[in-house]
């Protein structure tokens, strides 16, 4: 298999690097050569790209890369743009028809380009596989639209948590303000019903949905998967699962139980890692950090400082300011270190906390490494809490705005749950002073984990050769 290529398709730096040991074991043990599709400039990619030794392509409208470059605005020489941008920007009783009109045009545009540039990609690297972690974006359902076409077998990894319909819709009604996602009217739900049904969302005896009446129009007229938290895994030709729990929310959606294999997430290899350099990493960390023998090191992984919320930043400052003073009220000898999410921007948190001594914000040392060095692990709702857990660290998910995201069955039942900053002050003080508590909580943890995730250390590996296997024999076996 000299030469072949599969082409991985990551969403952010951080997938990035989870991908960066399975890239490296294809190209090692199956000499499976791998190139990443960046659909940004952004630095960070470029840069783990570029240590790792990994060829990329950059897809965007800026940089040359492979001939996709190409200005995705109309031309003003154009008689109907020209009308309908000077009906939009007068009060006529047709404006919105206009709107509709140039809305569709623009994004009929760019979904026809965004195709065009993939079939020259595809065509002009002839991969042997698609690799993905996404399959609802547009990059993403183009891709696979193409490749399918093209017999290119498309792969989805399992990376990072999954959460059911419930979970996400409740997610993205209280949390998330940049996405499209909303609730739909009576007579756009008729309309959807008619056009693109896949694209509506019932719950709760209302309709949601992630796309405009327009975009369903257009996706309909040109034959495209349906992108929608039920269409997950359906389009792609395996689903790489991360556990149990993700494979069952797949076969929800209604994904052959023949197209799921269970592999792992292969970022989870660090705990396995982390757990046999404990002594090395803490004490280099600690040297590091400043952090004595005495100290009692609290991590935080922040999720919704400076990520768009239905709340403002200032209320999600203040949240935060009175979250760390709760903690260190607690004892003295308490230190905070703060993982801010891979998305958060950096100078935000640091405004936050101006030179306390007994708050460090990290941004050097992955989760796990910072983790290790801690007695407690605190975060809102996420992926990071498998990997405390897998160290052995009782978890405390707090939810101080009533967002209604702890649900029975996913991850946020393995920990204990606050909603006011009183029981974070007595749950805090229980796990870090009560030893006897303190274990029964990581003994329940530990005992469910397998059901959210694998921790053999072998989850690279196992991804790596189900990529390969299924390349050579279209086989899950």
């Amino acid at each position: 298999m000299t030469n072949s290529r599969v082409l991985f398709v990551p969403t952010y730096h951080q997938s990035l690097r989870a991908l960066i040991p399975v890239i490296k074991i294809l190209k090692t043990k199956y000499s499976l050569y791998s190139k990443v599709l960046l659909n940004n400039s952004s630095k960070i990619e470029k840069k783990i790209c570029k240590e790792n030794n990994i060829d990329f392509i950059l897809l965007n409208k800026k940089e040359k890369t492979i001939g996709f470059t190409k200005n995705l605005q109309f031309e003003n020489k154009n008689y109907l743009v020209k009308k309908i941008k000077k009906n939009i920007e007068t009060n006529s009783p047709v404006s919105e028809v206009y709107k509709l009109l140039f809305e569709a045009k623009s994004y009929f545009a760019v979904r026809r380009l965004l195709i065009k540039q993939i079939i020259t990609l595809i065509r002009m690297e002839t991969p042997v596989a698609v690799v993905v972690l996404n399959d609802q974006r547009d990059l993403e359902l183009s891709l696979v639209y193409i490749s399918k076409k093209m017999n290119i077998p498309v792969i989805r990894l399992g990376w990072s948590m999954m959460g059911t319909q419930e979970y996400l819709i409740n997610y993205y009604k209280y949390f998330i303000t940049r996405s499209a996602f909303r609730r739909v009217n009576k007579l756009e739900n008729i309309l959807l019903e008619l056009i693109n049904p896949g694209m509506i969302l019932k719950f709760e005896n209302s309709s949601y949905t992630f796309n405009n009446l327009v975009k369903s129009i257009i996706i309909r007229i040109m034959g495209m998967p349906t992108p929608t938290i039920t269409a997950r895994g359906k389009n792609v030709n395996l689903n790489l699962s991360s556990s149990e729990y993700q494979k069952n929310i797949l076969l929800k959606n209604g994904v052959n139980k023949n197209k799921i294999l269970i592999t792992g997430d292969p970022s989870n290899d660090e705990i396995c890692e982390g757990l046999e350099n404990r002594e090395k990493f803490s004490k280099q960390i600690r040297k590091l950090l400043k952090i004595r023998n005495d100290d009692i090191i609290i991590t935080l992984a922040s999720s919704g400082l400076s990520i768009n919320t239905r709340i403002t930043q200032k209320q999600s400052k203040e949240i935060y300011h009175k979250l760390v003073e709760t903690l260190l009220s607690i004892n003295s000898r308490i230190k905070i270190l703060i993982k801010p999410h891979p998305q958060e921007k950096i100078s935000e948190i640091d405004y936050l906390f101006p030179k306390n001594p007994r708050i460090k914000i990290i941004t050097n040392f992955n989760i796990v490494t910072i983790a290790l060095q801690s007695k407690l692990f605190l975060t809102e709702v996420s992926s990071s809490a498998i990997h405390a857990i897998g160290l052995g660290l009782p978890v405390i998910m707090f939810d101080f705005c009533n967002h209604n995201l702890f649900s029975n069955n996913n991850i946020t039942n393995l920990a204990i749950k606050v909603y006011d900053y009183s029981s974070l002050k007595q749950q805090s003080e229980r796990m870090l002073f009560n030893e006897k508590e303190r274990k029964k909580v990581i003994i329940k943890q530990r005992k469910y984990i397998s059901n959210f995730a694998i921790l053999n250390g072998k989850c690279a590996y196992n991804n790596a050769y189900a990529i390969y296997n299924y390349i050579n024999n279209r086989s899950i076996s």
